[in-house]
């Protein structure tokens, strides 16, 4: 284990083959997990791809919601959510939730 944890160190090729199989074996587990380093890396592949053969885009636009009135926020600012209660005017003001 030791020797497997200093080639991990030295970034040098693993020998240890089942020390390899596992890390096949968890690759292989993560890649269907969302936000995980294998899905991020085969979506980088795929606009990669998107990119070489449609050139590359003229305009890209991310969709970000306004925060002013996410219940989504309201949980990141540790308020109780009550759904009849949910109306933008009972949502906290901005300086409270920042």
């Amino acid at each position: 284990m030791k020797l497997v944890i200093e080639q991990e160190y030295n970034k040098l090729p693993l020998t240890n083959l089942a020390i390899i199989d596992l890390l096949k074996n968890i690759n292989l587990a993560s890649s269907n997990l969302m936000a995980s380093h294998k899905s991020s890396t085969y979506i980088q592949n795929e606009i990669c791809t998107i990119t070489i053969h449609n050139s590359s885009p003229l305009l890209f636009i991310t969709i970000n919601p306004a925060n002013l009135h996410s219940p989504i926020v309201m949980i990141y600012a540790r308020n109780k959510i009550i759904p009849e209660n949910l109306s933008p005017l009972n949502f906290p003001k901005t300086t409270e939730k920042a």
